[in-house]
């Protein structure tokens, strides 16, 4: 049996999730998209941080998201930053003609801006994202709780799917104090180096 709630925006609530209010409040946190400068100490993880603390602002309240969501938004954002460019590659032996597929960025469209993301910026980062996750996880940052109903989203090209059960991620009271402390400066000044 889970404690898991689907929200009518899709994200999942949990009683962890309704008892991270009582400690924290959505609108102390100052997020941009995505990203949460200098909070968490690695930019991938502000990342994810920061996409779980605008689902929060949108909602009004502490909520998770569906692992296989979290991660068709991030490869929808890449599509859409990127593009697949054959160029002529040096003539081959024999005078044969070879391409080479490169990635080059995609042209913004007038008056849209892509969010800022480390994790769909680079085919590399993407392919990590992942262990992002995982290390998140492994560290307490987030918390991962096992849905076992029938999930539906649509994947990056637009597809619906359908499956059934999938991991959804939420914030954990050690991610949220940590970005806390950074953005109301309750973080100590680091000593200085004693000289010998």
């Amino acid at each position: 049996m889970t404690d898991l709630i689907r929200t009518e925006k899709g994200n999942f609530e949990s009683v962890e999730s309704k008892q991270l209010a009582t400690t924290f409040k959505v609108n102390d946190f100052h997020y941009g998209r995505y990203f949460l400068p200098s909070t968490l100490g690695h930019s991938e993880h502000e990342d994810i941080a920061a996409r779980l603390i605008e689902m929060a602002h949108q909602e009004g309240k502490w909520v998770g998201v569906a692992y296989p969501a979290l991660m068709n938004e991030l490869v929808k954002e890449f599509q859409n930053q990127w593009q697949e460019v054959k160029v002529p590659k040096k003539t081959g032996l024999f005078g044969k003609k070879e391409e080479e597929v490169h990635l080059q960025s995609k042209p913004a469209k007038e008056g849209e801006e892509a969010p800022f993301s480390v994790l769909s910026s680079l085919p590399q980062m993407l392919q990590n994202a992942p262990n992002e996750v995982v290390a998140m996880v492994d560290q307490g940052l987030l918390q991962k709780k096992h849905f076992d109903g029938k999930f539906e989203f649509a994947n990056a090209d637009g597809e619906k799917k359908t499956i059934e059960g999938c991991d959804v991620l939420f914030p954990t009271e050690k991610m949220l104090q940590m970005i806390y402390d950074r953005q109301h400066g309750n973080v100590p000044k680091p000593k200085a180096p004693v000289k010998g």
